[in-house]
Parts: structure tokens; C-alpha cells; sequence
């Protein structure tokens, strides 16, 4: 079901009515597995790719508020939305949600080291961010965000990620 809505996802340059058919598996999809992230995933990014955001980020809120289960599944809905967020420009809330999905690692080191690559990451984009803004505009520019402080908020976390799961 999953892989025939992502395959009528993709082919919808053919035919329009392709989308809504993927749409459909999709959704049926997550009905049969909700625990399973990649159909969420997949038609979340459709969503967003489709001027959708709101879609996208109310269903991954519904798989994070229907699954409190710590591990894997649970902080990639979250480090989504977070994702779905930044992009919007809510740094503040993106960074709220990597922060929550670092509490549901589990003990699962390499979950763990997952949710700090994507801390680290949020904070390596946001330097670039300020870097960007700090040589164009000077001091802190528009992102009022240190660019300094970014970059070791972000080394800080990639650290982490290494200590969490050497291998």
C-alpha cells in the first residue's frame, strides 16, 4: 500500500488524479501501520512540497499525539515537524521539537545519536543562516542569532552524537 502510493505520488506529472489515488494508499497506509514513519513521511513531504504545510504538520502532529512511545519512530516524527517548522522560519518551535525528541530516544544509543545529528544539523543550517545575514547586513543582522553561538551549539551536539554511537 505504501509503495503503490508513493509510486502514484511520483507519477502524477502523468496524470493529476495520480496524486490523489497516492494520497489515498498512503492514508490507508497509516491507517494499517501507524506506528510505520515512511508513508507519514512521504505524504508529509508531498504536503509540503505542495503548499500543504498545514496538512503536513497536522498530520505529524496526530502520529506524535497518537504514539508516545519512546524510540526510533517517535523522534523522527518529531525531528519532522521540527524540520517542517524551520523551514517555515518557527526556529523557535522547530527548536522546541528536537529538544522533545532527544526525550524520546529511549536507550537506544543510536536513536539517541539520531536526534543529536538532527540537533546539529538544525544549528549548522541556522549558522549559515547568520553567517549569510551577518556578512550582508553586519553585526548580528536580521537572524538576531549569533552566529558564534550557533556553531558551537552545533558542534556541541554532533559531539554528543559521536559519544552517544562511535560506530
Amino acid at each position: 500500500v505504501f509503495g503503490m502510493g508513493t509510486a502514484l505520488l511520483g507519477l502524477e506529472q502523468l496524470d493529476p488524479g495520480n496524486a490523489a489515488e497516492g494520497v489515498k494508499y498512503l492514508k490507508e497506509a497509516i491507517e494499517l501501520a501507524p506506528q510505520d514513519i515512511d508513508p507519514v513521511r512521504r505524504l508529509c513531504m508531498y504536503y509540503f512540497q505542495n503548499g500543504k504545510s498545514d496538512l503536513a504538520q497536522e498530520t505529524l502532529q496526530a502520529l506524535i499525539d497518537r504514539d508516545a512511545t519512546p524510540g526510533q519512530s517517535a523522534v523522527e516524527a518529531r525531528c519532522l515537524l521540527s524540520g517542517f517548522w524551520a523551514q517555515e522560519g518557527k526556529y523557535d518551535k522547530a527548536l522546541a521539537m528536537l529538544e522533545e525528541a532527544r526525550k524520546f530516544t529511549g536507550d537506544d544509543p543510536k536513536v539517541e545519536a539520531f536526534a543529536l545529528t538532527r540537533l546539529g544539523t538544525y544549528w549548522a543550517l541556522r549558522w549559515r543562516s547568520a553567517k549569510a545575514a551577518e556578512e550582508t547586513q553586519g553585526a548580528k543582522g536580521e537572524t538576531g542569532l549569533d552566529p558564534d553561538q550557533a556553531f558551537k551549539n552545533a558542534e556541541a551536539a554532533f559531539r554528543q552524537a559521536i559519544e552517544a554511537a562511535p560506530e
